[in-house]
């Protein structure tokens, strides 16, 4: 330090600095200031002490986060490796930036579906997504395949949604009750954000038109085939025919003791 740089106590430096002295504190504490420490036990501050908290705050308001800040102080701002970082944090906020607006929809489409605002049957153009498959109808084990997936998507729900997967050989067997398969569904747009280099492992599914059929019913009854009947007969009055894929979305209400919830039914036509 030279001779000539005017040190400051922590309540001039705090007053010039625009802070209280437990935040100047604070950013002693975190390493972004390393005051001069005088024989009395003092902490004396410099003009320049200001200047790095000043630039720590600026990353703090680009999203880093108060580890990742202090990291970058001393990174040459011009550097192939500091412009690298603003990138990736650039990249992060985008996918946070979607997540919001996921989240949003969501919140309106629970608060629409609770309110009994909603249609029982609706059609829609459903666009193509991916699958990471947790389950192949009481097999567990299938989800060893894409394990990094499936714990990438399950840390970005609002991205990504909880679905049962059927078929419509499923609902078309005699059989009193079927076992579905379990997965983590995510658009095909997000799932370019959330595997870029590829999406090998998950279960691609073809965009198409589709029924979408809403009811509220529980985990036990929704998988007896008795329980689609209204599916059935209102696909048999319009002409309608499976094209093969029918996913089912949960939404994890769970409004009674009997655990009733209400479900999306999304049926691919041909």
């Amino acid at each position: 330090m030279s001779k000539d740089t005017q040190l400051y106590s922590i309540k001039d430096f705090s007053t010039m600095a625009a802070l209280s002295p437990s935040a100047v504190r604070f950013y002693q504490k975190h390493g972004v200031i390393q005051p001069e420490q005088q024989p009395n036990g003092y902490f004396m501050y410099t003009k320049h002490d200001a200047f790095r908290i000043n630039a720590f705050k600026m990353l703090l308001s680009y999203g880093f986060s108060i580890q990742e800040a202090v990291q970058l102080l001393d990174t040459e701002y011009d550097s192939p490796s500091f412009l690298d970082r603003l990138e990736e944090k650039e990249q992060h906020l985008e996918l946070e930036l979607v997540q919001i607006r996921h989240r949003l929809k969501m919140l309106r489409h629970a608060r629409t579906m609770l309110s009994g605002q909603y249609e029982t049957f609706e059609y829609d153009d459903f666009d193509t997504g991916y699958i990471a498959r947790v389950s192949d109808e009481d097999n567990f084990l299938v989800a060893g395949e894409c394990k990094e997936e499936v714990a990438l998507m399950a840390e970005s729900l609002g991205l990504t949604r909880y679905v049962r997967i059927l078929y419509a050989a499923d609902l078309q067997k005699d059989d009193v009750y079927w076992k579905p398969s379990y997965g983590m569904y995510v658009p095909e747009k997000e799932a370019g954000m959330l595997f870029p280099e590829g999406r090998g492992n998950l279960l691609k599914v073809e965009q198409g038109r589709v029924l979408k059929y809403t009811r509220r019913i529980n985990r036990a009854r929704s998988e007896t085939r008795a329980s689609y009947q209204e599916l059935f007969s209102y696909m048999d009055g319009h002409g309608l025919a499976f094209r093969g894929e029918v996913l089912i979305f949960p939404h994890f209400f769970r409004l009674d003791a009997e655990a009733n919830d209400f479900e999306t039914v999304v049926v691919f036509l041909q």
